[in-house]
Parts: structure tokens; C-alpha cells; sequence
């Protein structure tokens, strides 16, 4: 029998939900569950022991994330908490990492993308191990879990199809421009532009399209860019209103004595 406690840290888990430090989130099956599902991850891990690792080697195994934990806390709030005071890091129910082929790899993306944005190198990690057929279903990222991106960000525009033009990169790098050929949702033909790296690699990964090494150079940027917190923006666009509603004084006629 499952207590309510006990049921209630596994829903929990379930929810990848960000707790305060006293709760013991994690619980884990004596025996794998046969019926475990990709929703319902604490029927499908065994723990095999606690490890210390560095988050900026560990990788996601997802290209998105929302940008919000389930209980509406924002995870962009996180990493600027984070930025500021790093030892908050201890009080973060521990990521869930798996090895697969030498690499680290986490369940947890909206916390890992938090540590590794704000710089965290050293936290204490929970090693698991996931069941095969569930691991390949929950590991979808198109660049070897290198890159990930804010799938409910509205500025990258959803494509049934992407081509890009690796020949040539117009700018300066590694943020050049490469012209690319994308059907766009809700169109029937696709249309030419030129895309700065930092948008493409934006849009190829919301959309699920194989992301190539040749921009790894700006996958830090891009994912720091997405990690400016909500209040911020708020405050910035607030400062750009009052630019805009200020007018310059019209000048006055030179006085004729």
C-alpha cells in the first residue's frame, strides 16, 4: 500500500514541480513498474545512488521548455536568483541524470537550463536508471541535448519545413546570417529570408529539425537571452513607453530686439 505521503511526493515528481527545500520530493518503486509511462516518471527510474556533477556538462534531452515550473513560478526568476546568490542551488530538489554512452543526461531541463544559465558548477545530482524504451521515447532533442530553447516564447514562429544554406554566412560571426527556405504554419508555400544564427537555431529547435554543430557557437547567447527575468521586461518596455510618449520642446523664435 501507497501512503498519502507517499503518493503525494510521487505526484510531485510527476509534476517536476519546484518545492521548498524541507519537502522530500522523490520517491522511488522498489520494483519497475511494467505499465510505466513517459508522464508518470517515478513509475519508470530506480535510483542508483547520489553524485556530485557539473551542470554545465550534463545535457537536456529535450529541444524545449516552457517557461514556467507547474506551480506558475517562472523559471527565468530562478536563474537571475541564482546569478545573484549560487549557493541557493543546495535547496533545489536534486536533478535526475541517467548516463548514456558516457554522457550525462538530466530528466529535470527547466532546472538544468536554470543552473547552467546562471553559471552553477557544482550541485548534487540523483543517478538513475530509466527504462529503454522509455529514455528513447522521453529523449527528443535534435543536437545531442547541447541547446534548448522557450517552446511558449511567441517570437519563434511555428515551420512545417526549414532548409538552410550552410555555403555561405553573410556578417559578422558566429552570429551571421545564412539564407533559409521555411514553410511557415497555416501557408502552402515556403518563403526566402535571411536569418541571423541566433533566430534559426531558435526556430529549429522549437520545430523539431536537426540543429548542425556549425552553430554551436551561439547556443549559450541564445539560451542566455531567454533567461531575462519576466519583471525585467516589464520594466524595460515600461522605460520604452515613456521614451516614445516624451516630445522634444519646440523651439523658441530667436528673440528680435
Amino acid at each position: 500500500s501507497v501512503s498519502a505521503g507517499m503518493l503525494k511526493t510521487m505526484r510531485k515528481l510527476e509534476a517536476h514541480e519546484v518545492p521548498t527545500a524541507r519537502e522530500d520530493v522523490f520517491a522511488f518503486r522498489s520494483e519497475v513498474s511494467e505499465s510505466c509511462k513517459v508522464q508518470h516518471l517515478s513509475d519508470c527510474v530506480k535510483l542508483v545512488g547520489n553524485i556530485e556533477v557539473d551542470p554545465q556538462e550534463v545535457r537536456f534531452t529535450q529541444n524545449t521548455i516552457s517557461s514556467k515550473f507547474r506551480d506558475g513560478r517562472d523559471v527565468r526568476s530562478l536563474v537571475s536568483k541564482l546569478a545573484s546568490s549560487p549557493e541557493l542551488a543546495g535547496s533545489l530538489p536534486q536533478i535526475q541524470i541517467f548516463r548514456q554512452g558516457g554522457v550525462l543526461h538530466s530528466l529535470d531541463n527547466r532546472r538544468l537550463y536554470a543552473l547552467k544559465v546562471a553559471g552553477v558548477r557544482r550541485v548534487m545530482a540523483q543517478e538513475v536508471q530509466v527504462r529503454r524504451d522509455v529514455q528513447l521515447r522521453k529523449q527528443t532533442s535534435t543536437c545531442s541535448g547541447q541547446f534548448i530553447v522557450f517552446g511558449d516564447d511567441p517570437s519563434i514562429t511555428h515551420a512545417n519545413d526549414i532548409t538552410v544554406d550552410l555555403s555561405e554566412c553573410i556578417g559578422d560571426q558566429p552570429d551571421c546570417s545564412h539564407y533559409v527556405e521555411q514553410t511557415v504554419w497555416g501557408s502552402s508555400a515556403p518563403s526566402r529570408s535571411l536569418l541571423k544564427a541566433s533566430d534559426l537555431v531558435k526556430s529549429l529547435a522549437k520545430n523539431g529539425f536537426p540543429i548542425s554543430d556549425h552553430f554551436r557557437p551561439v547556443f549559450d547567447s541564445v539560451m542566455r537571452s531567454f533567461a531575462v527575468p519576466p519583471e525585467q521586461v516589464a520594466d524595460d518596455a515600461n522605460r520604452k513607453g515613456k521614451r516614445k510618449g516624451k516630445r522634444a520642446k519646440p523651439k523658441q523664435p530667436a528673440r528680435v530686439d
